[in-house]
């Protein structure tokens, strides 16, 4: 079982959060024979990779996670995972539904404004910041109705503050419809813009472990479990002018010259006593979320599996209803939706009840479902105080430096927080990876 932090005799690396990223570098650090120890500030080990299961046998994530068939080959999980029978995206507009993409495409005012804005624009070039991004890629119809209100909704940022960049992250349209195609021809849910770092092919489709996303954290844990020490407040990280020297935890100094850090970038920099390299990432954001999830009599409630929805109208930007692609996540003859609303500490409905939440999804949920209260079971309402990172155009020149190197000798920041990086589960267990090679060669040489 896990420890409670104490005392160290040893100068051993240091692993800052007990989530994915952390949990996959303590792994490779294992299997490398590198001494290590691995706190973790809470009870529990597993981050965001977070699955819960209710009394009634419904099972549902702390957010919406979905991995890849390479991913679950690489962590030695194939086994335990199912392949996920379908991962559609439609979004909901004037009351009406589009899939996406071809949906899309039968929109005559999309696809005339995007092709003129390609005749215009004929060359992708660096644009200013993600609204005149997105006008110019996708046209100023699709770019002002669907796709910049959806990322205000995500960030709660206006567009045109956030950089250029976020865009990379969505996969090109002649792109999603090549591998879509790939789904219709081999049968699988092929990964569309889950994996930025290994290339995406009809070979590379979605699963889930049967056991929940919990499943990943728990089999990596139990390979490094005596390594793991929890309720492990790490108050301090003590850095010479030659770098890291230390960390305090639980009011202990702990010798050590390398540290691997997960936590948020603007905790991080709160946490270094002794240089002001990394004072910047203070003013770096990240975007909460609060879930919603509705316990429901029926399967595939929702039009599509996921439903993006736009319209100042709705205050969640996104409805999913894993079930729908998952049956076996509920029980027979029930699922679950959860409303995605962009949310974070210190705005005003942060802290609403959870009851009002509820209560406001279900009266607006009820104009895409009218029946939805005929079927109604129960909810949950969960609370994600780092959920993605804001790209602002103000400091994006400084997020990529902070990607290439912390400046601090001896200190690494891995994992979506960590990076500040808007990764999902494989991108993060290939970069976390690639960091973990150059943290070993210092360490064995």
């Amino acid at each position: 079982m896990p420890k409670t932090a104490g005392a160290l005799t040893t100068d051993p690396v240091v692993i800052i959060g007990g989530g994915f990223a952390g949990l996959v570098a303590a792994k490779e650090l294992k299997r490398n024979k590198i001494p290590f120890v691995l706190f973790e500030g809470g009870k529990n080990i597993g981050g965001l990779a977070q699955t819960f299961t209710d009394e009634q046998g419904f099972k549902y994530d702390l957010g919406t996670h979905i991995i890849t068939n390479r991913l679950a080959r690489k962590l030695g999980i194939t086994d335990q995972c199912r392949d996920v029978l379908y991962f559609g995206e439609s979004i909901w507009l004037n009351g009406r539904l589009r899939s996406y993409p071809f949906g899309l495409l039968g929109n005559k005012k999309y696809l005339i404004d995007a092709l003129r804005s390609r005749l215009r624009f004929p060359l992708l070039r660096r644009h200013e910041n993600l609204q005149e991004r997105f006008i110019q890629e996708y046209g100023k119809a699709f770019a002002t109705e669907v796709a910049i209100p959806l990322i205000e909704g995500l960030t709660g940022s206006p567009a045109h503050t956030l950089a250029a960049d976020v865009g990379d992250k969505l996969p090109g349209i002649f792109r999603t419809i090549y591998l879509k195609l790939g789904g219709l021809f081999t049968g699988k849910a092929i990964a569309i813009g889950y994996c930025r770092e290994l290339p995406e092919s009809w070979n590379v489709w979605h699963v889930y472990p049967n056991e929940g996303i919990k499943m990943l954290s728990e089999r990596l844990a139990a390979e490094v479990n005596d390594h793991i020490q929890l309720n492990a407040d790490v108050s301090r990280i003590i850095v010479g002018s030659d770098g890291v020297k230390g960390v305090e935890v639980n009011e202990n100094i702990i010798p050590t010259s390398v540290v691997i850090s997960t936590a948020p970038v603007n905790i991080l920099s709160q946490l270094i006593d002794g240089a002001n390299d990394l004072s910047y990432l203070y003013h770096f954001q990240y975007s909460g979320m609060i879930c919603v999830t509705i316990m429901c009599e029926g399967k595939r409630i929702l039009p599509d599996a996921t439903l993006w929805t736009p319209e100042d109208r709705y205050s969640f930007f996104r409805l999913t209803e894993p079930s729908y692609s998952m049956p076996w996540v509920s029980p027979p003859g029930k699922s679950v939706i959860t409303a995605d609303i962009g949310c974070k500490p210190g705005d005003n409905s942060w802290d609403l009840p959870d009851e009002d939440w509820y209560n406001a999804v279900l009266i607006q949920l009820s104009e895409i479902i009218p029946g939805i209260r005929k079927c109604l079971l129960g909810y949950k309402v969960l609370r994600v105080k780092f959920a993605y990172p804001i790209y602002y155009k103000q400091y994006e020149p400084l997020r990529r430096q902070f990607i290439k190197t912390s400046g601090v000798k001896g200190l690494y920041s891995i994992g979506r927080n960590g990076e500040f990086s808007h990764l999902l589960m494989e991108d993060v267990y290939v970069r976390t990876i690639q960091k973990m090679k150059e943290v070993i060669s210092i360490c064995k040489y």
